[in-house]
C-alpha cells in the first residue's frame, strides 16, 4: 500500500479478499518532512487508578515539562536537562537528545529508548516561515499524541492501536507566523511500536488523501429493498456508500458491477441456486485501481428464509442474569424470536449468504469436521479464485518452491551443546542474539528462540519482557 502506510509490519496471514490498490498521491516528496528533532524522555506512563477517557494511562494528560515552563511554554534544546520524581519517588535526571526522522518522516522512539513500555516522550522542532502561512500536516502516531505550535494545542490524537507508526489517516492544519515557529509533539505508549510521523502536504495532496480515505471505506451492499439472499430471476441491485467527494473524483454515481456464478464464470442472470459474486472495478487517475466484491446467494423459489425455522430451542444462558424458571415460562416467545434473529442473519447479511452457499456446496464425506473447512474460508477461497482469474494469475505463473535439500543426516534426539559441536561458526550465537533482540524490540512482543543443527541445541534464549499480565495463544 504505497504512501498511505509508511512502514507496517506483517502480523499475520493476509486476508484473502479483494484489496484496494492505491497509487501514491501527488505532493508527497521526502523533502516535505521535518528531519531534525530534539527529543526528551522517557517518562513513566502507568495506568490510571480509575480508567477514564480513551487513553487509560496517566502520562497523556500529565505535564512532565512543568519545571521548565510547561508544555505550552517549554522550548527543548540540546542543553535541556529536566529533573523529576518517578512513580517510586526516586529522583531522575533526563537530558535531551537529537533524533533524525527517516525518509517517511517517522521518528521512532523505540530506537532511542529500548525500555519503551508504558512511557511518554516529547519531540521539538523549529520551523522558520518567511511570512504567515498555513501548513497542512499528514500525521500518524502510536499511540496517543498531542501537538503544540507556538504554545497552542493544535491537534490531539487519542486512540488505542497496536499497529506500527502510520501516516495517512490523521490530518490537521497549523498556522505559522513569520519567523521561528516552535513545534512540540508528545506521544505516549502502552506496549509495542512507539513514535510519530510528520509530513507537510499541499492542499491538492490533502484533498486527494481524503478522497483515498473515503474510497478505502467504500463497500458494496444490496440497495434498499434488496437482499443478500434472493430467489428471483434477477440479481439484486447493488449500491455503495461512496461519499460526494468519491463520486466527483471518479465521475460515477453508482459502481459498475459484474456478476459471476457458482462456476466463477460471467453471469447475466442467476440461472441456478448457489453462490454469486458481484464484482466492481474502478480505475482512476495516477494508476489507481479500486476493487470490491460481494457474495450473494440464490435459493430455490420454494425456499423462504423467514420460514426456515419456526422455532429454535434456545437454552437459558448459564449466568445469574436469567432465571431458568422465568426463561422456561417464556420459552415459546423466546424460541420464536431466536428463529427470527437467525432468519434475519441469513437473509440480511453477507455472512448469511456465504453460509447458505457453503451449505449448498457441501458433499458427503467420511472426514470429520475441521476448523479449516467452514463457510468463511470457502467464501474467501471463492473470492481469491475469482480474483486470480480476473487478474490473469495462472497456476504456472509462479514457480513452486522446492523442498530444502538435506545437508546432514536427520537427528531424532536433541542435546545441548556449543556452536562448534553443531558445526557452526563460534560467533553465530552472538549474531543470532542481536537479531532476536532487535526483533523483540521492534515488534514489541517477547519471544523465545531455539536453534539446533546436527542434533545439537546451541542457541536457546528468551528476549523482550512483559510489563503486565498478558495471554499468548499458541
Amino acid at each position: 500500500m504505497p504512501s498511505l502506510t509508511c512502514r507496517r509490519k506483517i502480523t499475520g496471514i493476509a486476508v484473502l479478499a479483494f484489496l484496494l490498490l492505491l497509487s501514491s498521491p501527488p505532493g508527497t516528496a521526502a523533502d516535505n518532512i521535518i528531519k531534525n528533532w530534539q527529543v526528551l524522555g522517557d517518562f513513566p506512563n502507568p495506568d490510571k487508578a480509575v480508567p477514564a477517557g480513551i487513553c487509560p494511562r496517566v502520562g497523556f494528560d500529565r505535564d512532565y515539562l512543568a519545571s521548565i515552563g510547561g508544555e505550552t511554554k517549554a522550548k527543548l534544546t540540546a542543553a535541556t536537562v529536566l529533573k523529576f520524581r518517578d512513580e517510586a519517588g526516586k529522583e531522575r535526571e533526563i537530558r535531551s537528545c537529537s533524533a533524525v526522522a527517516d525518509a517517511d518522516g517517522i521518528v521512532d522512539f523505540k530506537r532511542l529508548f529500548p525500555a519503551s513500555d508504558r512511557k511518554v516522550a516529547y519531540a521539538a522542532a523549529v520551523i522558520t516561515a518567511p511570512q504567515e502561512r498555513e501548513m497542512n500536516v499528514r500525521f500518524g502516531a502510536n499511540e496517543s499524541a498531542k501537538v503544540w505550535c507556538n504554545g497552542q494545542l493544535v491537534y490531539k490524537l487519542e486512540e488505542r492501536q497496536e499497529d506500527d507508526i502510520r501516516l495517512g489517516e490523521n490530518y490537521f492544519t497549523v498556522k505559522l507566523r513569520p519567523g521561528a515557529n516552535h513545534l512540540l509533539v508528545k506521544v505516549e505508549n502502552d506496549t509495542g511500536p512507539w513514535g510519530f510521523a510528520w509530513q507537510e502536504i499541499d492542499r491538492a495532496a490533502l484533498e486527494y488523501d481524503r478522497f483515498l480515505l473515503d474510497l478505502r471505506d467504500c463497500r458494496l451492499f444490496p440497495a434498499y429493498g434488496q437482499s443478500y439472499v434472493f430467489n428471483s430471476a434477477q440479481f439484486p441491485v447493488i449500491a455503495w456508500n461512496a461519499t460526494a467527494r468519491v463520486k466527483q473524483e471518479l465521475g460515477l454515481d453508482a459502481p459498475p458491477v459484474r456478476w459471476f456464478g457458482p462456476d466463477l464464470q460471467p453471469a447475466t442472470a442467476p440461472a441456478r441456486p448457489g453462490r454469486y459474486i458481484a464484482y466492481a472495478e474502478i480505475k482512476g487517475r495516477n494508476g489507481l485501481v479500486w476493487r470490491r466484491a460481494l457474495t450473494c446467494c440464490k435459493i430455490p423459489p420454494e425456499m423462504q428464509p423467514w420460514n426456515l425455522y419456526r422455532e429454535i430451542d434456545l437454552p437459558a444462558p448459564n449466568n445469574h442474569c436469567f432465571s431458568p424458571e422465568v426463561w422456561k415460562d417464556h420459552r415459546t416467545v423466546l424460541h420464536r424470536a431466536a428463529a427470527g434473529v437467525l432468519a434475519s442473519g441469513l437473509y440480511q447479511s453477507e455472512d448469511g449468504a456465504a453460509l447458505l452457499a457453503y451449505a449448498m456446496e457441501m458433499k458427503e464425506t467420511d472426514r470429520p469436521d475441521s476448523t479449516l473447512d467452514n463457510p468463511w474460508i470457502a467464501n474467501n477461497d471463492a473470492n481469491l479464485a475469482l480474483k486470480r482469474r480476473l487478474l490473469g494469475i495462472t497456476p504456472d505463473r509462479f514457480k513452486k518452491l522446492r523442498p530444502p535439500e538435506k545437508i546432514s543426516p536427520p537427528a531424532p534426539v536433541l542435546r545441548p551443546g556449543t556452536a562448534e559441536q553443531a558445526g557452526m561458526k563460534p560467533d553465530t550465537p552472538e549474531k543470532l542474539r542481536q537479531i532476536c533482540a532487535d526483533w523483540a524490540r521492534d515488534g514489541g512482543t517477547p519471544l523465545v528462540a531455539l536453534v539446533a543443527r546436527n542434533g545439537v541445541v546451541f542457541f536457546h534464549e528468551a528476549f523482550g519482557d512483559v510489563s503486565r499480565e498478558q495471554k499468548f495463544e499458541a
